[in-house]
């Protein structure tokens, strides 16, 4: 294992590389936010713990999205990791 640093965020950026998933250093930051904020960012790793229903939206406020009214949105997660797969 070579481990150059250790993201703990949950804007970490997942990436399929070379066989493994793999977490960070690259950041989603609050702007655009993981895919599941609903602004055209890159799957993170709140992405994951969504789509393995560790965070449930309906314990977020309506803050997501463009108008930034919106709940998280687990299918906007779920179409980004099935890009994933798919590339």
């Amino acid at each position: 294992m070579d481990v150059n640093t250790v993201a703990a965020g949950g804007g970490s950026m997942l990436f399929f590389r070379s066989g493994i998933f793999q977490v960070g250093p690259e950041s989603a930051g609050a702007h655009p936010g993981p895919a599941c904020y609903k602004k055209g960012g890159p799957l993170a790793v709140t992405d994951a713990n969504l789509a393995l229903g560790r965070l449930l939206p309906e314990y977020f406020p309506n803050i997501f999205g463009p108008q930034e009214n919106e709940p998280l949105d687990k299918s906007a997660t779920l179409q980004a990791f099935q890009q994933l797969a798919e590339s």
